[in-house]
């Protein structure tokens, strides 16, 4: 039994849910959903009535991720549409059955239309040629797209136009209208310690700032100096540079970054972040919900599989600190001419406090003496048995715990103290084995000097004990 939905982008992805949408002369269908607040915000300008005419509707790709919904779809909504507009975000792949079967959808009739545009530049050889148009208009098109705002939006819904209209290729139509990148945000002349802030632009391009606007709030109300900037990608070279140049200009102590993946790719995570490693800076990682508040307090899984891998998993290739959601996302269904849900970003007041609070600490032990810092190494205890404490599979705990305290020695109370509270213990055989192996640790690098190579173990009991005495508070303020 397959549901309708009364309003299409709204119903849970994990349900099969048959999209009901009132037909229209052209369908925007995104991987995206800054494009559908943009498209939204575009429509609503007077300029839109002199380039663009016809109807559209818009859709979120998630919402035709089922064969029956996507088939459902093309029977009833697409079957009087001239034109259809996919923007992909990753290949062909990601979504096969769709783009076959919207072939044959244009195949079916000679004056339909079919766009398809790839999110991302890797894929434009790849996913334009599978639509109707040719491959440069297609890359222009991709290319106001992926730069975002509404006077690029603006430039499809005009092209589309002169599509309606008869025109097979327009060659003189989707020039690009750019925005710095990166681009400086809302700064002022505050007092006290300067905070750098990353966040997409895609969101700024949509007009939705509520985020931003909350967050530099409560910096400036803890008495820090936001300097946020907003950026397309950080996996972008350039784009590397100039926020490391700008961050480093504005001599900011702790940076708070809202991007997702990382900044550098998978295969090259062994050998550090160039962007992070030379401004040498805490990174605390802004986490944004898929899900709605309502659901995040309802439910007990916290993030989504999906929210887990794009902005924990993958940004500690970066070394990035975990922190916890200060945004969730919210649908609103109050667009008659889209008729679909306008996805947005709701600032959670308690997150950006907490983080605020965080950053601010962050800020106080950089400028607290090295031998008045108290540091804890927190290691896992698996239930059922103690052979399995600190384990990790494919990983040495005890030996990366060993390296850590070597470096942690360049502190000489931390070192007298470790010294004083050795022991034998199953810590000290493993540790001692790894010891073994000292003379490979990266003692080359710059910032490093070869401490005395001692033979440092601490029984567990003493690592774990704050942690054993306080996991239930741990476990339930974790975000």
């Amino acid at each position: 039994m397959h549901r309708l939905a009364t309003c299409p982008g709204v119903d849970p992805p994990e349900d099969v849910v048959l999209v009901e949408q009132p037909p229209a002369d052209v369908l925007f269908l995104t991987s995206a959903g800054t494009d559908l607040t943009c498209l939204s915000r575009a429509l609503a300008r007077p300029a839109a009535e002199a380039v663009f005419r016809a109807t559209i509707r818009g859709l979120a790709l998630d919402c035709l991720g089922h064969p029956a919904q996507l088939d459902h779809y093309l029977s009833t909504t697409a079957a009087k549409a001239r034109a259809i507009v996919v923007r992909l975000l990753g290949g062909r792949g990601h979504w096969s059955y769709g783009l076959e079967q919207l072939q044959g959808w244009c195949a079916a009739a000679s004056d339909r239309e079919l766009v398809i545009l790839a999110g991302t530049a890797d894929q434009d050889v790849h996913l334009h040629e599978l639509g109707s148009i040719n491959a440069d208009l297609a890359g222009r098109l991709a290319a106001c797209l992926r730069e975002g705002g509404e006077r690029n939006m603006l430039q499809m819904l005009a092209v589309l136009q002169r599509l309606l209209d008869g025109e097979s290729q327009p060659e003189d139509a989707g020039s690009v209208h750019p925005m710095p990148d990166p681009s400086p945000w809302d700064w002022q002349s505050d007092a006290g310690p300067r905070i750098g802030v990353v966040l997409y632009r895609a969101l700024f391009q949509s007009g939705d700032l509520r985020l931003a606007e909350a967050l530099t709030a409560a910096l400036r109300s803890q008495g820090l100096c936001p300097r946020l900037l907003w950026v397309s990608s950080l996996r972008d070279a350039a784009v590397q540079r100039g926020v490391k140049d700008l961050l480093r200009r504005e001599q900011v102590e702790v940076v708070i970054c809202g991007t997702a993946f990382a900044s550098v790719r998978s295969a090259d995570a062994g050998f550090g972040s160039p962007l992070w490693d030379d401004l040498d800076l805490p990174v605390l990682q802004l986490l944004i919900s898929g899900r709605s508040r309502e659901e995040w307090l309802a439910g007990s899984r916290g993030l989504t599989p999906l929210d887990l891998t794009l902005q924990v998993v993958m940004p500690e290739l970066d070394a990035r600190l975990c922190t916890r959601p200060c945004g969730f996302r919210d649908l609103r269904t109050d667009d008659p001419r889209l008729a679909t849900a306008i996805p947005g970003v709701v600032p959670d007041d308690d997150g950006i406090r907490w983080l605020v609070d965080h950053a601010r600490r962050w800020v106080w032990l950089r400028e607290t003496d090295a031998n008045q810092r108290r540091v804890a190494l927190v290691l896992a205890n698996y239930p059922v048995r103690d052979g399995r404490l600190a384990n990790g599979v494919g990983l040495d705990t005890p030996a990366s715990c060993l390296s850590i305290l070597q470096w942690l020695c360049f502190s000489r109370r931390l070192r007298q103290m470790i010294q004083q509270r050795c022991t034998t213990s199953w810590f000290s055989t493993r540790a001692h084995r790894a010891s073994r192996h000292f003379h490979q640790m990266p003692w080359d690098a710059p910032r490093f000097t070869p401490p005395p190579p001692v033979v440092l173990s601490m029984p567990l009991s003493i690592l774990l004990k704050p942690w054993i005495l306080h996991r239930r508070t741990l476990g339930s303020e974790h975000p």
